[in-house]
């Protein structure tokens, strides 16, 4: 987008923590934009209301992590993640207070959370890995790759661990929902799990190998299918 929208003389900027400048998701999706790093919340809004002033036409995108974070580390509704809501709101009360004339704010965010209280630690059930040659996903949606011919014999130990905290679905079966969408690439359909465990309330599958070690003590987690995890509002501003 941000290349498409540079090559029709659009100024483009992205504003955000550098840390992230190099890896190859901001490659792939920010290719064309300008970067302005910037970390706190106040940083943010004042790159973003200057990257605003660079062109006769303008599109910026800025990321606010703080309330993720805050979420994952600390949980939702804690002092620390409320801190973090409330910065974030005077970033935004900021962005809109430096908006030029005939400009559109839009909010959102790319996920909800749950506080996740109740957790599977794969790493203390070996009985879990018998034919099970990788894991993937996230603690909230988790990809299961089997041996050949383990399909059966890994859904049973796996169905008896989870019990009524997860749905677990095999690949096609996932693909059937519509999980991936209303059509799924027959590449894109190999890197899915042969099983998939969907997990549901405030359950989580944790303790795999490979993980940082604090990945399995988070709070706040997302990659599930409840609404709080799905539904996420835009909410939009314009200008005269």
């Amino acid at each position: 987008m941000f290349e498409r929208a540079a090559a029709e003389g659009v100024a483009c900027t992205v504003v955000s923590n550098g840390v992230f400048r190099a890896t190859g998701l901001t490659r792939a999706i920010y290719r064309g934009a300008q970067w302005l790093p910037a970390i706190a919340p106040h940083e943010v809004a004042e790159g973003t209301v200057a990257a605003l002033a660079r062109g006769d036409r303008s599109l910026v995108y800025a990321y606010l992590p703080d309330v993720d974070t805050a979420g994952h580390f600390h949980g939702i509704g804690s002092p620390e993640w409320l801190e973090a809501v409330a910065e974030v709101s005077e970033a935004i009360d900021g962005i809109l207070s430096g908006l030029p004339r005939d400009a559109a704010l839009f909010v959102t965010a790319d996920h909800g959370m749950v506080n996740v209280t109740d957790r599977l630690h794969v790493d203390q059930r070996p009985d879990l890995l018998h034919g099970v040659e990788a894991i993937g996903g996230d603690g909230r949606m988790r990809y299961l790759y089997t041996a050949p011919g383990a399909v059966e014999e890994v859904r049973q130990a796996w169905a008896d661990a989870v019990g009524e905290r997860a749905e677990l679905l095999d690949r096609d079966e996932a693909v059937d929902r519509g999980w991936f969408g209303p059509k799924v690439a027959d590449r894109n359909r190999e890197r899915i799990g042969d099983l998939v465990v969907a997990c549901k309330d405030t359950f989580a599958v944790v303790g795999i190998e490979g993980e940082p070690p604090h990945v399995a003590r988070l709070i706040g987690h997302h990659g599930g299918l409840t609404a709080a995890e799905m539904a996420v509002p835009l909410w939009t501003y314009r200008t005269a």
